[in-house]
């Protein structure tokens, strides 16, 4: 789980290393995938459940960058749930409440 980089870094190890997660948490990401994701991706993998939030109005991590590498995940991935909010770069209520949902859905 992380915000920002830290959410960089929780894809990066989720992608990169070959263990197993309960889920993967992003919250205003910048994402950095692989050019060929499918090296990358083994079934208990693409089962993993990822939940990326991302602010529209975000100034710092483009909106439409994360947008576009999150498609090439779904791409790849049976479970990822993506969510957007007019915010900036930062954390915000209804993005907590959604997490909380997605969170108590998997436990």
């Amino acid at each position: 789980m992380g915000f920002s980089q830290g959410g960089l870094m929780a894809i990066d190890q989720f992608v990169h290393k070959d263990l197993s997660f309960a889920g993967i948490v992003a919250l205003s990401p910048r994402i950095k995938l692989p050019p060929v994701l499918e090296e990358y991706v083994s079934e208990s993998k693409s089962m993993t459940p990822l939940f990326i939030a991302h602010g529209t109005e975000d100034g710092q991590i483009s909106f439409q960058e994360t947008e576009n590498q999150v498609k090439v995940l779904k791409s790849h991935l049976s479970s990822v749930e993506f969510k957007y909010y007019k915010m900036g770069h930062t954390i915000d209520i209804d993005e907590i409440r959604d997490l909380r949902s997605w969170l108590n859905d998997r436990l």
